[in-house]
């Protein structure tokens, strides 16, 4: 196997990946957990993740609601990309009657079960989920990390596979951080297939629109004392050597300086926007706020009568709102497919409407409760 260049992204990438996995391994199969994987007499990887984040979602996001159970509705798949990356994806399908799927993708050094995690919600509400790896990361084959300009080529593999595997009615997209970027950019650069492959709904969490601005605004908080105009200047060589690198690993035609949602808008042709609800914190300290904003206006510029929605928390950790704020972040994601439901007119609206009654009761969506630490945290934040 080639082994990939060094560079400022992937060393990044995989110091960020050693630190969250210590993290994540303190929650490792141990004790009680142990002998849950035991009853399923089966030394699956897969199960031994399943179960740690369970742990996590129990000790850490303090939220059983979005622990996984069912563990034999999880199938491991290998698919490959047009440019012949191979990468590690996860079925999970509690709605065997369903055609309605849900494609979840992950954060810069993150993998797929904290996409899959996050997106739990979905499976409430009726739907099956995909997960994958991008290149480089998690369990997929290693490749150079380029932010979302290779990896749009991972989303769309997914899009593709899931339709080849299964009978499909729509897909619906979720992504965060990085991986949101690339479901925006992608959604409007591949429009025509996102079309074709009936992605009705994309969920945006804490998104930036150009690789220039986030790498701007990281550098501001970096190197702060260096002047506006030599950060510019220092964001522009950092673009041209990543743009060098692309073309030594054979992409001649992609180039970071492409990587402008808000430009790529206004180049498109015959584009159809996907109704998107952005998601954002306005202390994030990753990626800017202001991206969110800037891009939802410029979307609705383009079509008055495209039907986003904006949920803006005053605080959160840089993909941690689901934590810090776990029922208004939910009931707004369910309250979203709810509302395109009905406006697409589907079938499914009164299922899907019991669906979400279900999900209000069970997990409490519509209860703020002052005596509960968990929402005083979250009333006293947003």
């Amino acid at each position: 196997m080639k082994k990939n260049k060094k560079n400022l992204i992937n060393t990044t990438r995989n110091s960020l990946k050693l630190f969250y996995g210590s993290l994540e391994n303190y929650f490792s199969v141990r004790g009680v957990l142990k002998r849950q994987l035991e009853e399923f007499n089966d030394d699956n990887a897969t199960y031994k993740q399943i179960i740690k984040f369970n742990n996590i979602m129990l000790k850490f996001y303090k939220r059983k609601e979005l622990i996984i159970e069912d563990i034999e509705n999880l199938k491991d798949v290998v698919f490959e990309t047009q440019d012949g990356k191979k990468l590690k994806g996860l079925f999970y399908i509690p709605n065997r009657d369903s055609n309605k799927w849900l494609i979840a993708c992950h954060w810069f050094s993150g993998h797929k079960y904290w996409a899959l995690y996050h997106a739990k919600v979905f499976a409430k509400m009726g739907y099956n989920i995909f997960v994958f790896d991008f290149r480089g990361h998690g369990e997929s084959q290693e490749a150079t990390s380029t932010l979302g300009l290779t990896e749009s080529f991972d989303l769309l593999a997914a899009i593709k596979f899931v339709n080849e595997k299964y009978s499909v009615d729509e897909i619906a997209l979720m992504g965060t951080s990085v991986g949101a970027f690339i479901v925006n950019f992608a959604s409007i650069k591949y429009n025509q297939f996102f079309l074709e492959n009936n992605v009705k709904l994309i969920v945006s969490d804490s998104a930036f629109t150009n690789i220039e601005t986030v790498l701007a605004f990281f550098t501001k908080k970096l190197i702060w004392v260096v002047p506006k105009t030599k950060r510019k200047e220092l964001v522009n060589k950092f673009v041209e050597s990543q743009n060098k690198m692309l073309k030594s690993e054979g992409y001649e035609n992609l180039d970071f300086y492409e990587m402008n949602i808000m430009k790529l808008i206004t180049k498109q042709k015959d584009l159809k926007l996907i109704p998107t609800l952005f998601i954002h914190s306005k202390d994030d300290k990753q990626t800017p706020t202001s991206d969110t904003y800037d891009l939802a206006i410029a979307r609705k510029k383009f079509d008055s009568e495209i039907r986003d929605e904006i949920l803006n928390f005053n605080h959160a950790m840089h993909t941690q709102a689901i934590k810090t704020h776990f029922k208004i972040y939910n009931n707004k994601i369910a309250d979203f497919i709810v509302e395109e439901a009905k406006h697409n007119k589907s079938k499914e609206l009164e299922n899907i409407i019991k669906l979400y009654n279900k999900l209000i009761s069970e997990w409490k969506l519509d209860d703020l409760n002052v005596e509960d630490k968990r929402d005083k945290k979250s009333l006293s934040l947003y």
